[in-house]
C-alpha cells in the first residue's frame, strides 16, 4: 500500500517547478523576439539601400534618353510619403520601369526624396544639373551612416549629412 501512495504522489508537477519552466519559457521568448526585430529592421535597411541603387539605375537610364534627369513633383523634395502612389512617376510613364520601390515603412520619419537642383546651384557649374536621392531614416538607432553610402557633396553643400543614405549625379559627368 505504501509503494501504491508514492507512485501516486509522484504523477505530476508541483507549482514550483511549473513556475520554473514557464519562467525559462518567458526568457526564451523575450530573447528570440528581440532578436528577430532585429532581423527585420536589418531587412529593411538592406531594402532601402537596395532600392536606392536600382532607382538611381533607372535615373541613369532617365538621363540617358532623355538628357536630363526628371524634375520633381512640385517646387520642393518630391518625397515617397507624400507621393506614395507616384514618387518619380516620370521614370514609369515613360516606360523605363514597371514601379519606382518605396520605403517598406514609408511614414513621415521613414522615406525616400528626390530633387533635381539646377546648373550651378552650390556645386560646378560646368557638369550641369545634379540629382540627390536619400533614404531620410534607416531603422537601426545608431548614430553611424552606412559604410557603403556614397554620399554626395561640392563645395558648398554637403547632403551625405543631411539624410543616412545619399546618392547623387550630375547630368554631364
Amino acid at each position: 500500500m505504501r509503494k501504491k501512495d508514492k507512485t501516486k504522489r509522484s504523477i505530476g508537477f508541483t507549482l514550483v517547478e511549473l513556475a520554473i519552466v514557464i519562467a525559462v519559457i518567458a526568457v526564451l521568448a523575450t530573447i528570440a523576439f528581440v532578436g528577430y526585430k532585429g532581423v527585420q529592421e536589418d531587412a529593411r535597411d538592406t531594402q532601402r539601400i537596395a532600392d536606392m541603387t536600382s532607382i538611381a539605375k533607372v535615373l541613369e537610364v532617365y538621363l540617358a534618353s532623355n538628357k536630363s534627369y526628371p524634375s520633381p513633383q512640385g517646387t520642393n523634395w518630391e518625397q515617397s510619403n507624400v507621393y506614395s502612389t507616384n514618387f518619380l512617376a516620370s521614370l514609369t510613364t515613360s516606360g523605363l520601369t514597371k514601379d519606382i520601390p518605396v520605403d517598406p515603412v514609408n511614414d513621415s520619419r521613414h522615406h525616400y526624396r528626390y530633387y533635381l537642383y539646377p546648373s550651378g546651384a552650390g556645386c560646378v557649374p560646368n557638369k550641369g544639373p545634379f540629382y540627390i536621392l536619400q533614404v531620410v531614416n534607416l531603422d537601426k538607432t545608431s548614430t553611424n551612416k552606412p559604410k557603403n553610402n556614397p554620399g554626395f557633396s561640392c563645395s558648398g553643400r554637403n547632403w551625405t549629412d543631411e539624410a543616412w543614405y545619399t546618392i547623387g549625379g550630375y547630368t554631364r559627368e
